[in-house]
Parts: C-alpha cells; sequence; structure tokens
C-alpha cells in the first residue's frame, strides 16, 4: 500500500508569440535559420556515451531544397552495431546490479 503524498504544480504553457514582421522574436528566428543554413553539422554516432566517427556518410539536406546539405550522420558498420549491442547489454546489467 502506497501512504504517499504527492503533490504537483499544474504544468503552463509558455506565452504563444506572433512571429509578425517587425517583432523580436521574429528576427530571432530569421537569424537562427540563417545560421543553420550557413553551415555544415557533423554527427557522429553516441555508442556507450562516445562519439564516434565512420568513413560512411549520409547527408541532411533541406525539405526543400535537396540540393543544399545541412549536415552529414555517420553510417553504421558491423563493428558499430555490434559494440552498440554489447554497450547496451552492459547498460543493462549494470542497472540490473542496482535494482
Amino acid at each position: 500500500m502506497n501512504n504517499a503524498i504527492y503533490n504537483f504544480n499544474l504544468p503552463s504553457n509558455e506565452k504563444l508569440k506572433s512571429y509578425a514582421p517587425g517583432t523580436p522574436e521574429r528576427k530571432q528566428l530569421k537569424q537562427s535559420l540563417e545560421q543553420q543554413v550557413s553551415g555544415v553539422v557533423d554527427i557522429p554516432l553516441i555508442i556507450g556515451g562516445k562519439a564516434i566517427e565512420t568513413s560512411r556518410k549520409g547527408k541532411i539536406v533541406m525539405p526543400h531544397n535537396h540540393r543544399h546539405v545541412l549536415g552529414t550522420y555517420s553510417i553504421a558498420d558491423p563493428e558499430e552495431i555490434e559494440l552498440a549491442i554489447q554497450s547496451a547489454l552492459k547498460a543493462r546489467e549494470d542497472w540490473m546490479t542496482l535494482s
């Protein structure tokens, strides 16, 4: 039997922004979009908390302009897949010893 008393605050949404021309939020949005478009991001695999780069890469393109590359990501080879499996099994084993 659970005798705990839980007391949670009601969630609240942030205020809606208009993004109308001339507003600061519109200016900030345009700056952020320009920053993302101007560079190419390289996304590694994350296995066991470590970033791993591979020689095989995939491209991330704009949905409306497939010629413009926004970034690249590493594609896992069999070695990285096996490493991910072993990492997951170890994490599970560590978690089971804590329980």
